[in-house]
This record gives structure tokens, sequence and C-alpha cells, in this order.
């Protein structure tokens, strides 16, 4: 009878999307190829907000750098704020600054901040 129940519940777990996936899907939704995005340091905040970093492959099939970005809850789902210039207000008050280490392997990796329409671009070397 227990392992009937602890398997009931692991079923119905299963089936439910938790606040950070359900993150994910809206700041996924704003990449170009959303199926290719990569999250790292992520953060969930007690308000219910989640704060991290995202990259995707381009046109190109190549995959950009990281960009950092909040995800505000809200009554209809999740509202995606990405900040590919690393100076959006918004991300910097509820997230804070940038993960320092990030942004300087972004730079030893040759990575440099480009346009708005091409926020991260390889280097050239």
């Amino acid at each position: 009878m227990r392992k009937l129940m602890v398997a009931a519940a692991l079923l119905a777990l299963a089936g439910c999307d938790n606040d950070v996936t359900q993150a994910h899907k809206a700041v996924a939704a704003q990449l170009q190829n959303p199926s290719t995005a990569k999250f790292a340091n992520v953060r969930p905040l007690a308000q219910g907000n989640v704060c991290g970093q995202v990259r995707g492959k381009d046109a190109a099939g190549n995959y950009t750098a990281y960009v950092s970005y909040v995800a505000i809850k809200a009554e209809d789902g999740y509202h995606a704020i990405l900040d590919p210039q690393g100076n959006n207000e918004a991300v910097r008050t509820i997230c804070g600054s940038p993960a320092p280490e990030q942004s300087q392997a972004d730079a030893a990796n040759g990575w440099r901040c480009g346009s708005p329409t091409t926020p991260w671009v390889r280097s050239a070397t």
C-alpha cells in the first residue's frame, strides 16, 4: 500500500511545472531558437521571480554568449526581460549586478559587447 501511495505521488508531481520551469519557458520564448536554451546561475527569489543567465543558438547554429535575465512572476505567468547589454535597470534592480566571473570568462573566450541587434559577438582573432 505504501509503495502504491509513493508511486501515485511521484506521478502527480511529474506532471506539474514548477516556477523555475515556467520562468525558463518565458525566457526561452524570447530567444531566436528557444529549444536550444541553456541556463546558468539560476536564482529563484523569495517573491517568486527568477534571475539567471541564458544562451541559445543563433541563425547560424552557433551558441551565443550568456545573457542575464529576470523572469517576473505575475498572475498570468512569467514575464521575461533579457539584458544583452548588461545595463537593463529592471534586471539590475531585481537581480543585482551580473556575475563578474561570467563576464570575465566571456571576455577571456573572445566575446565582446556588440550592437543591440547582435549584443554579443566573438572578437576577431
